[in-house]
């Protein structure tokens, strides 16, 4: 009898460490559609994070002095990015309104993990400059990268 409860317990400890391991993971994980940010708002060279629909898309951007140019970093073991062309995925807007479309997205292929850089023009579609002395916030917005329709990231500068 007793050689049948040493099994049992075993079985039990494995079953504890195996719904403990896959609940953590859960819990660590963005719900589809859900976007987290980290980082700061704030004037020089900051770092946001968005996750969602498998895929973590990291931003940098090295505030004004640069204008408006953004690293951007695409990783998951799910979706394929090759066909994400932020060029007509991305929209950068100023705090009051106005927007600008990329210029350019320089990454090469890279299937599950991608990595370029994001250029804007320095004005903004009415012709004003894009960050300038009036600017408070810049937000670049990238839209529908592996079923999370929008993605925001925000920066003073």
């Amino acid at each position: 009898m007793r050689w049948i409860k040493w099994p049992t317990a075993m079985l039990l400890v494995a079953a504890v460490v195996i719904t403990a391991v896959i609940w953590l993971g859960r819990s660590n994980q963005a719900a589809p559609g859900q976007t987290v940010q980290s980082g700061r708002a704030a004037s020089g060279a900051t770092t946001q994070t968005s996750e969602g629909g498998g895929v973590t898309v990291v931003v940098k951007w090295a505030g004004k002095d640069v204008g408006p140019v953004f690293k951007v970093t695409m990783d998951t073991h799910s979706v394929d990015l090759d066909g994400y062309d932020l060029t007509r995925l991305s929209t950068l807007r100023t705090d009051d309104g106005r927007e600008a479309l990329p210029l350019t997205w320089d990454a090469p292929k890279g299937g599950h993990h991608r990595e370029g850089k994001l250029t804007f023009s320095a004005n903004a579609l009415d012709g004003k400059p894009l960050v300038g002395t009036d600017t408070k916030g810049l937000e670049l917005i990238i839209y529908d990268v592996a079923g999370v329709a929008q993605r925001s990231f925000k920066w003073i500068p």
